[in-house]
């Protein structure tokens, strides 16, 4: 879960008007939106796979590009 306390800024435009979801992180001033591709239901298969790793790579990419603090 994420806390909306923490700061994220916008890779396109630096504004921290920013709203995140376990699906994606958005900029509410120039509406630029990326995917963080949170795939919970293979972990829930049986354990962890490729496409989890995957998803935690690609996700931990995107954050820090939005300079996520969280």
């Amino acid at each position: 879960m994420f806390n909306d306390d923490v700061a994220a800024k916008c890779p396109e435009c630096s504004s921290a008007d920013v709203s995140y979801s376990n699906q994606k992180i958005s900029c509410r001033a120039c509406d630029f939106e990326e995917a963080l591709q949170f795939d919970f239901s293979t972990s829930k298969q049986g354990g962890k796979t490729a496409i989890d790793a995957i998803n935690k790579s690609q996700a931990l990419a995107v954050l820090r590009r939005w300079d996520f603090a969280g």
